[in-house]
């Protein structure tokens, strides 16, 4: 099987080509280019470098979400655009597990975070049982100090992994002192190939989307969605 995945959840924009589970090509860029100015270029670019034809593509894998809303929204149009074009399935895949991939076989546990402003955070709690990614809390909007009070009361260290991970660098520490780690820079974005192993178990068991059920995932309204309901609650 021929695999393209994407995922554009936060700053960097992330493709990758899967064939018969070898990952041939993997790109990511984080610039201040929109991803709609870079997914699609950067898709064609990768598909010529690893001399596959888009109609050879068989299935989609895209990160759907929690992060950026305008990034996600990018990624899953994309993705209904060609599934639709091509009729082919699309694997939807957390962008908040696709980070935590980045520390696979840690023996830490995994936190994967992400900035929901108001002092919230996309996250959840994962652990890696061999090869497998175990969800240890669900991912959800947590309000920071109430996530760190988890975590603080966990009897291991914590791997911090996200592009805004650096900026709760002085929250993390004063809570959980040395048993918060944060990732290196190099682990803090998340990757397609990531997106691509993540999508196999979906795709084996037949857990699949379509151009018209692939949904997003946001945990949360978006920030001009819930002034115009504050706003009309007060009139």
């Amino acid at each position: 099987m021929n695999l393209l995945s994407f995922e554009t959840s936060g700053m960097a924009a992330s493709v990758a080509v899967m064939k018969e589970n070898r990952i041939v090509g993997e790109m990511t860029v984080s610039t201040r280019l929109n991803h709609s100015e870079k997914l699609m270029p950067m898709i064609d670019e990768l598909l010529e470098k690893t001399e596959t034809s888009i109609k050879d593509i068989d299935a989609l894998a895209v990160g759907v979400g929690p992060g950026s809303f305008t990034g996600i929204r990018i990624g899953v149009s994309t993705a209904k655009g060609l599934a639709h074009a091509l009729n082919i399935p699309i694997a939807a895949v957390s962008s908040l597990k696709v980070l935590a991939c980045n520390g696979m076989y840690s023996d830490m546990l995994v936190c994967p975070i992400m900035d929901a402003r108001r002092n919230q955070v996309y996250s959840g709690i994962f652990r890696w049982e061999g090869t497998e990614l175990v969800e240890v809390l669900k991912e959800d909007t947590y309000d920071l100090k109430e996530l760190l009070f988890v975590l603080k009361n966990k009897d291991c260290p914590v791997l911090f992994i996200g592009q805004d991970a650096d900026r709760f660098k002085e929250q993390i520490e004063e809570a959980l002192y040395d048993k918060g780690i944060i990732a290196m820079p190099q682990a803090n974005f998340p990757r397609a190939a990531s997106v691509a192993g993540l999508a196999i178990k979906k795709i084996e068991e037949n857990e699949m989307e379509n151009a018209f059920t692939l949904r997003p995932v946001y945990l949360r309204q978006a920030e001009a969605e819930r002034q115009y309901q504050e706003r009309m609650r007060k009139k």
